[in-house]
């Protein structure tokens, strides 16, 4: 029952019954928000079939921000007292997020002291957790990487959770960004692939790629793909990106003199480019023989003729050849 803004009780009974033992339980709690930061929480019960079982509990919490929080408490639970602080950080659902806390407890009854300090990380192939136990005069160590594996596209991908749909992004170019409706979820690999992970089935996601960490010498078709998952399912993206050779070549006429700038050319007869300053025309796609097309308006037309076997690019102008 809220009877206050804050603020918030409940008081309850459960009778169970079983074979051989049966329990008359009366329980009650209150809690509420002292301000923004400060809140409370106590809870009481008692067992009138068994006169020994009662327990109460009082915490304290404080909340400097919406990550951390601290939590004082005390119980008594028939008859057997502890006390104990905690401290927690929230990581949130996404690559490179932390977490961790600790707490340290006072055992009453047995006299004694109990801790425990935990870190927990997000990677990307895996979550990944570590904690520290020292209960009494015990030392325990854990330590775990949870995380799922998806075969597809010619390679097996790791993620930490893979959720109710996925995609996996293929032909993107190396190193390039991917985002998910404006968030950047990551690089590719070297082959240009990318796993998608946590879509949710049945809606319509705008992916992008950013190619401004691509290499010089790719080229991508598009640059914005959509994907739709059903549950449990997966989808294929493929933005097409190929590795070209591009280049500059400098172009003369046959007293050696640069071509003037503003002919058109016509470059391997599939596309068009101009003749820039100095003689120079950007070829986005150097093949092993080129053949350039230039457009001299009143002047009629000139052809070149060039082979090209370097596979690498080269920051290299090619030239000058004559257009004749």
């Amino acid at each position: 029952y809220n009877f206050y803004a804050g603020y918030g009780a409940y008081l309850g009974y459960n009778q169970i019954k079983y074979s051989d033992n049966s329990n008359k339980l009366v329980s009650a709690n209150l809690s509420g928000s002292l301000n923004k930061n400060w809140g409370f929480y106590a809870s009481a019960y008692k067992d009138y079939e068994h006169q020994k079982d009662y327990g109460i509990y009082f915490a304290l919490r404080y909340t400097p921000s919406s990550r951390v929080n601290a939590i004082t408490s005390i119980s008594n639970e028939s008859g057997k007292t502890t006390y104990r602080q905690e401290i927690n950080g929230f990581s949130d659902p996404q690559i490179g997020a932390f977490g961790w806390g600790a707490y340290v407890e006072r055992d009453q009854d047995v006299n004694q002291n109990n801790a425990s300090v935990y870190a927990s990380y997000r990677a990307r192939a895996a979550y990944l957790t570590g904690r520290y136990n020292r209960i009494g005069d015990n030392d325990q160590v854990a330590l775990s990487a949870t995380g799922s594996l998806v075969a597809a596209a010619g390679r097996i991908f790791a993620a930490n959770e893979i959720g109710d749909g996925y995609a996996v992004v293929t032909n993107a170019g190396p190193q390039s960004q991917i985002l998910n409706g404006g968030v950047n979820l990551g690089a590719t690999d070297g082959t240009g692939r990318f796993l998608i992970a946590n879509l949710r089935p049945y809606q319509l996601h705008h992916i992008y790629l950013d190619p401004s960490y691509l290499p010089l010498e790719w080229d991508v078709k598009s640059t914005n793909q959509t994907a739709f998952v059903g549950y449990r399912q997966g989808a294929l993206i493929d933005f097409g990106a190929h590795r070209v050779i591009s280049g500059l070549v400098k172009l003369v006429d046959q007293n050696n003199s640069p071509l003037l700038p503003g002919y058109t050319v016509r470059i391997n007869g599939q596309q068009n480019g101009v003749v820039g300053y100095d003689g120079e025309v950007f070829i986005p796609n150097l093949l092993k023989q080129n053949k350039l097309e230039v457009d001299l308006l009143d002047h009629g037309s000139c052809q070149v003729n060039f082979a090209y076997e370097n596979k690498q690019y080269s920051a290299k102008k090619l030239g000058p050849y004559v257009c004749r």
